[in-house]
């Protein structure tokens, strides 16, 4: 019984792992710098200002940051 417990968590651990990987991107300004950049995570609007809305890739994310006019 154990066995199948513990068997079913590592497969599902393999199996869903991947869908914790980055599929939306965010431009963001950091207060501090005044620079912008892409990242791949939920920004904290403690430090970072959030620049327009989020992207489903990397490079459309990229684009935006090169467009915005907060971001030149």
């Amino acid at each position: 019984m154990f066995r199948k417990i513990a068997l079913s968590a590592f497969a599902l651990t393999i199996l869903g792992g991947s869908a914790f990987a980055a599929n939306e991107y965010w431009v963001v300004k950091d207060q501090d710098t005044s620079k912008c950049e892409v990242i791949g995570y939920a920004p904290s609007l403690n430090t970072m200002t959030k620049i327009g809305n989020v992207h489903k890739t990397e490079a459309e994310a990229q684009a935006a940051m090169k467009a915005a006019a907060e971001c030149k």
